[in-house]
């Protein structure tokens, strides 16, 4: 079997962090989804998830964006998506 990837939006905030590591923790490949813009966070959440190398990558995607969710692909593997777990906070 095949390993899942999950990918969580709004990944790189407190709650997000967590269920990334979690989902890592269980197996999963995790695409964290968030912003770029917010930098200092970024910076964080990579060193937060250190420890998990191989299992947990950030990708810059704004999904208020149609277009650039269409274009999505997860980057660490063409598999198909097990799960979606939004974290975002409404604006």
């Amino acid at each position: 079997m095949s390993k899942r990837v999950a990918l969580v939006t709004g990944g790189i905030g407190g709650l997000g962090t967590e269920i990334c590591k979690h989902l890592a923790r269980s197996g999963r490949t995790v695409v964290a989804c968030d912003l770029a813009s917010r930098e200092e966070r970024v910076a964080e959440f990579r060193t937060e998830i250190n420890g998990y190398a191989g299992q947990v990558f950030f990708e810059p995607i704004n999904v208020g964006d149609f277009e650039e969710c269409h274009m999505y692909s997860p980057a660490p593997t063409p598999r198909p998506c097990a799960c979606w777990i939004s974290c975002c906070r409404p604006r």
